[in-house]
Parts: C-alpha cells; structure tokens; sequence
C-alpha cells in the first residue's frame, strides 16, 4: 500500500513537470513570435491586405 501511494505521487509529479515543460516551450514560441518575428508577419499582413488584382470586365 505505501509503495502504490510512492508511485501514484512519482506519476503525478512527472506528469506535472513535463505539461509545465510543454506549457513552457508553447509560451516561448509564443514570445519568439511575438517580439523576434513581429515585422515579419506585420509586412506579410500588409502586403496581403493591399494586394491589387486585374479584373476582366464582362
């Protein structure tokens, strides 16, 4: 009984750990995104919202 309760706790502990990693790595991607790669995605925003295109009349 004492060795199931060990376990169940260690099972819980690592599951804890490897969300709080996967937390961890979205939030960081999340932050690169954000701040390293804004101008990057701002431009492509603008260049698809200005696009012009030729349209045949009828």
């Amino acid at each position: 009984m004492w060795q199931s309760k060990t376990f169940n706790r260690r099972k819980i502990m690592i599951m804890f750990v490897l969300i709080l990693l996967a937390v961890s790595v979205l939030i960081g991607r999340l932050v690169y995104l954000m701040i390293f790669c804004s101008e990057y995605y701002g431009m492509k925003a603008e260049n698809l919202h200005e696009r012009e295109r030729d349209i045949k009349a009828a």
